[in-house]
């Protein structure tokens, strides 16, 4: 019976040392906590170590040798009247680039078979051509609907009605006054844009581009000697609608190409000019030997 009596007075006393043991705990400052902080710094500090590990397996990134492809749609203007010349360049990079590949297709298919077409035949005889088969098969409707009118509908050759009546009774002028203007304005737009750029070009604007420029016209001017015009402008435009879509498909691998290349020829540029300035210096003390041997044989 004593050793139960004794047992509450246990408990309470083991009870009081456990808060005392807790508020010391509490006010004492949290030392003790550091070393989980301490450890998961040096896990940390490990693992930064051990990242530089991971970067150095990943591939290098291949340089860029030429800017990146334009983004046609998002970059150039909507509307031609907020800038001729930025929405000239857009309209007409979405067709090399084939971002609407029927119209790029119809438009590449219309150039080739007019260029195909001129080659065999002048441009009389496609336009008579043209003017004969399109009234030819539209006589031929027109007789057509007219006889139908008979056969099938019983009526007199007096009442028989033209499918384009509503055309030929129309008072709408074909060419309206305001559409010509507009075209006008478009044109003379397109005119003084092309003339800009071809000023930027030969003032000088931007020395790459105008030395790309000189090296592109001399070339088509040498070619044009050999080569007949129209079998120019058909590589010119074969070449035009392809070979963009063809680099913006295998770009790493040209970029890749070309920075390799272009590295080794501006060592092989370094090598023989460092040659070619000593050649130079030897050829010009021999001159200089030269000279001062005959003034002294003079004097």
């Amino acid at each position: 019976m004593a050793d139960i009596a004794k047992q509450p007075a246990v408990a309470a006393a083991t009870g009081a040392v456990a808060t005392d043991a807790a508020n010391t705990v509490t006010n004492t400052p949290a030392a003790p906590a550091a070393a989980p902080n301490s450890s998961s710094n040096s896990n940390s500090n490990n693992n930064d170590t051990t990242t530089p590990k991971d970067t150095k397996e990943q591939p290098q990134v291949v340089p860029q040798t030429f800017p990146p492809l334009p983004l046609v749609t998002p970059q150039t203007v909507r509307k031609f009247d907020d800038d001729p010349t930025l929405y000239i360049k857009g309209w007409i990079l979405s067709l090399l680039y084939w971002e609407k590949p029927y119209r790029s297709g119809a438009f590449f298919s219309v150039l080739m078979s007019v260029l195909v077409l001129t080659q065999y035949y002048s441009l009389l005889q496609l336009t008579a051509a043209f003017f004969t088969i399109v009234t030819g098969l539209n006589w031929v409707y027109v007789n057509t609907h007219k006889q139908g009118q008979r056969v099938f509908g019983g009526k007199p050759s007096e009442s028989l009605s033209n499918p384009h009546q509503a055309r030929l009774t129309s008072k709408d002028t074909y060419i309206p006054k305001q559409k010509v203007l507009r075209t006008g304005e478009l044109t003379v737009d397109v005119v003084e844009a092309v003339v800009q750029e071809l000023t930027k070009l030969v003032l000088i604007q931007d020395s790459m581009r105008s030395a790309w420029a000189v090296g592109i016209a001399y070339s088509v001017w040498t070619l044009a000697t050999y080569i007949s015009t129209k079998y120019l402008v058909g590589l010119f435009i074969v070449g035009a609608f392809s070979l963009p879509k063809l680099y913006q498909q295998n770009q790493q691998v040209i970029d890749k190409q070309v920075a390799h290349y272009t590295h080794h020829g501006k060592q092989l540029f370094k090598q023989y000019s460092s040659q070619a300035s000593v050649k130079a210096k030897e050829i010009y003390g021999q001159a200089m030997a030269t000279v001062t041997k005959k003034s002294k044989k003079a004097e």
